[in-house]
């Protein structure tokens, strides 16, 4: 079965589409701009796969995150698509 999750943020579309197996991914989409990230925190579930949707609305932004060896480019008006495996989840 297929889940459309469709957000309206800041004047993007993120559309995600997601085959759902046992072990679904949790989605997350995210709109970085200076200074400031919305959601601000997120929360994930333990032992669940993690897709992060990231955009941003003004500039270019880099995503680090050093626990899941994760360092990527966010491009203005592009979606960068950061998954989390669950074998990393503490």
């Amino acid at each position: 079965m297929n889940r459309f999750i469709y957000s309206f943020l800041f004047g993007f579309v993120l559309i995600s589409v997601a085959a759902f197996a046992q072990e679904s991914s949790q989605e997350i989409s995210i709109i970085a701009k200076q200074f400031d990230f919305l959601p601000k925190q997120v929360e994930v579930q333990k032992g669940r796969p993690v897709k992060l949707y990231i955009t941003s609305s003004d500039v270019t932004h880099g995503i680090f995150i050093s626990e899941f060896k994760i360092n990527q480019k966010v491009e203005k008006g592009k979606i960068t698509v950061v998954k989390m495996p669950m074998k990393h989840m503490h």
